[in-house]
């Protein structure tokens, strides 16, 4: 979908004859051609023709909840877009001796759960400077806990990172999660894939049954522990874990 009124277009995917796919539509039913390619490849092209423009009016809703969305995944489910991030991201938390002792620093004052997890939440935040800076494979793959906490800077994945990295020194489970944020609008395909998704924050589980679990975004200046900007509230969100990935919705006031 475009402003201006579209002729045609087409969008190409190719990859290994035999290797699975999957793809939805929402509010449009297209179907690709199948073309077999030298190299035990295929190639599938969806195509359109006349798309009308979308005019431009104040106060719109987030594009994709009004433009129909293509989504081509080769994932099967979103347990295997969690365990993909999770092998992406678990090496880069693991912390040298005096990062893990300034971790126990940040603590020595906290008795309660809580508070630990509020003195790093604080000490990262403190810390660290939000610098988007995201070439090459790190668009998507966090840069090392060690190396964020050295520079002092970086991106929402990479915050995140150091939070599971820091929360994990002082014996706290914590995960990342993939977050597709509210001004993103609602996915409707239901196609799992990586890319739906444009920030990053930490999940801690609750420790047992009836207890809290606390969301920390690493790229807030102005929230306290326990605030979330208003990007995250309600929106989607990927845990990610050694046992796959679990969609769900972040709390609209985390504890």
């Amino acid at each position: 979908g475009s402003e201006n009124p579209t002729v045609r277009f087409e969008y190409a995917a190719d990859l290994p004859a035999d290797k699975p796919v999957r793809f939805g539509q929402a509010g449009t039913d297209l179907t690709p051609t199948n073309e077999s390619l030298p190299g035990n490849r295929r190639l599938l092209v969806w195509a359109g023709r006349n798309l009308p423009g979308i005019e431009a009016e104040p106060f719109l809703p987030p594009r994709d909840e009004f433009i129909p969305p293509l989504r081509v995944s080769t994932f099967t489910d979103w347990k295997e877009v969690g365990l993909w991030y999770w092998n992406l991201s678990r090496q880069e938390m693991e912390l040298p001796d005096d990062l893990r002792a300034r971790a126990t620093e940040a603590i020595k004052d906290c008795a309660a759960r809580e508070e630990k997890i509020a003195a790093i939440y604080r000490h990262v935040t403190n810390e660290i400077r939000y610098v988007g800076i995201e070439f090459g494979r790190f668009g998507c793959k966090p840069h090392k806990a060690e190396r964020t906490f050295r520079a002092r800077y970086g991106d929402c994945k990479d915050t995140a990172v150091l939070f599971c990295a820091m929360l994990k020194a002082v014996g706290i489970d914590a995960r990342v999660a993939l977050v597709r944020t509210a001004d993103r609008g609602k996915e409707r395909t239901g196609i799992p894939g990586a890319f739906l998704f444009n920030h990053a924050i930490a999940y801690v589980p609750a420790e047992k049954e009836g207890a809290p679990h606390y969301w920390l975004d690493g790229t807030t200046d102005y929230h306290a522990f326990g605030e979330l900007p208003t990007m995250d509230r309600d929106a989607m969100a990927l845990l990610t874990g050694p046992d796959g990935g679990e969609l769900v919705s972040v709390d609209a006031d985390s504890p």
